[in-house]
Order: structure tokens, then sequence, then C-alpha cells
């Protein structure tokens, strides 16, 4: 049995029907239990299947609200209200997190569903700085006295205003961080137009792509040394991936071992390609070949022991 113990805090609420809830009753995903009376609604995330209690707090008195003891204050309507639910499995075609569950820290460098142990790679940009700068949004204010009413003193707009955000929607991925700068326009501190940079998004999801179908990045460590002038990650000796930023013929300090070699374009994504060299054997430093097209543009390459 599952227990959630809810607490309300107001001033008045008279007792009615009993509560109501809703939602998909389904591990992950959003529940709320709605009470009659002025607006009192608690929400909660089930995170196991089967049979769950819950049992209503509703207390008034000074500071109620911010008291460490269960018994402060007085109990009013519903206060002692409690009744039951039933959660149901996970549902896997559920979007996002809803499927997968919620983002502990699993102990290591990355975080970890809760749900189906999937590990979590963060990205997309971390720009821009007032991202929630949003007029109207949260009593949001500017707090620089050269400011007011969301533009600066030079008549310049500060705070940022929904509408030209109507068609930027976009799909991103995980795996990198990457900001917006300052040295074009919709920079780190003035962006009202993320489609300004839809070839980061791409690129961004080209890259989580390769990640997830390729890496058991979890398990890899970052080993630069391993080629020089390039990027590796690398579980040594079962998988390496090198990301040559200006191409060429990479080389790589490999241990003992036979390896296969594949090339993946970074820019425009897609599957594996096979460049001028299919395979290389350790131990010691050996050539990668050349990638598939595009020599002198940036390539990453998966290098994959084949015993």
């Amino acid at each position: 049995m599952n227990r959630i113990a809810i607490c309300l805090f107001a001033a008045a609420i008279t007792a009615a029907a009993a509560p109501k809830v809703v939602g998909p009753l389904k591990v992950w995903q959003p529940l709320t239990i709605s009470f009659d009376g002025p607006p009192a609604t608690e929400d909660a995330t089930p995170n196991l299947a089967g049979h769950w209690r819950y049992a209503a707090s509703f207390r008034r008195g000074t500071d109620v609200a911010v008291s460490m003891e269960p018994d402060a204050g007085a109990p009013v309507a519903p206060d002692g209200v409690s009744g039951s639910f039933s959660i149901g499995a996970a549902d896997s075609n559920a979007p996002g997190y809803h499927a997968k569950g919620l983002l502990p820290y699993a102990g290591g460098h990355y975080l970890r569903h809760a749900g189906n142990g999937e590990y979590f790679l963060k990205g997309g940009a971390d720009s821009p700085e007032n991202f929630l700068a949003y007029y109207g949004f949260d009593d949001t204010f500017d707090t620089d006295a050269t400011f007011a009413g969301g533009r600066e003193s030079t008549g310049k707009p500060f705070i940022h205003r929904y509408e030209p955000h109507a068609k930027d929607w976009s799909a991103g991925g995980s795996g990198v961080e990457w900001y917006f700068g300052y040295k074009f326009p919709h920079s780190d501190v003035s962006l009202e137009e993320f489609r300004s940079r839809d070839a980061m998004w791409d690129e961004t999801r080209h890259a989580i792509e390769f990640f997830r179908r390729h890496l058991p990045f979890q398990e890899m460590s970052p080993n630069d040394s391993l080629s020089e002038g390039n990027w590796v990650l690398a579980k040594p000796g079962e998988v390496y991936a090198v990301y040559a930023p200006n191409g060429g013929a990479p080389k790589l300090k490999l241990e003992s071992g036979s390896y296969r070699v594949q090339w993946f374009n970074p820019r425009g994504g897609g599957p594996l390609k096979a460049g001028s060299t299919a395979t290389v054997a350790g131990p010691g430093e050996k050539s990668l070949g050349t990638p598939p097209s595009d020599r002198d543009s940036d390539w990453a390459v998966l290098v994959t022991s084949t015993r």
C-alpha cells in the first residue's frame, strides 16, 4: 500500500462532496485530487503501480503554512478526508518524462530516469540569460533603476514579449550545451527569435542521435590525449568516439585488439558511413583513414572492438 499525505492551508473551506481524483492513473503521469469549496487542489506524480491511499490535512491558524507541526492551528473541512485510487503501469508511449520517470541522481556523471533506467543527456541552449524575463509573467519587473516598463532608458526593449515567440516551437535534443553569445543579433540578453539558431538545433539533435544509438556514453570518459588535435570519448579497449573538427586523417592510440572504423556526419546526421579504412588493429597509435567525403569538414569517428 502506498500513501500520500496531503497538506492544505486556507482561511476556511466548507465540507462537500468527496474529492475528485483526475488523471491517467498511470505511473509517472500527473494526478490531481480536487476538493469542493474555495479553490483547493493537490497534484502528485505516483512512482509505483498499485493501490494508493490519501489523507488530507487542512488547518487554519497563525503561521500554519510554515509550521513544521502537523497539528498546528485548528482543523477545518476537509481535514481528515481520505480516499484511495489505483495506479497502473507506466505507459511506454506517453511523451517524455511521463514514460521514463523522474531524474534522480544516480551516483555517477549522468542523471538516470527512475522509470526505465535510461541515462539522460542534456542538450540545447542556456540562452538567453533573461529567459524568464517576460512582460506580464509572474509579476516580472526590471530591478535596475535605469529600466522602466520593460524598456531600457534608450527605449530598447529588455523584458521579453510573448508575441515574437509564437512560431518558436522547435525540436531539440540532449547532449550538448551552448550559448548564443553577443556578436550576433538575438544575443544572450536580447534573444527574441530562437529560429535564428535553427542550424544549431539540428546539429544538437544529430549529436544526441549519435550518442544514443552508438555509444555506452555513461561508461565512457574524455581522453583527448589519445588523438592529437581531436576530442576523444573512450572506453579503452572497447569503444572510442573521436571528433575531428578539421576532418583529415585522424590517428588514435588504441589498446590491443581489432577495431571497426565508421564515420558519422555531425552536420547532417544519418547512418554511419565507411571511410577509407574499414578496420585497424592495436596496440599503438593507428591512422583511422579519411572520411567518405568532405575531407576538410568536421566528422565524428566511431571505433568499436570487433572481439
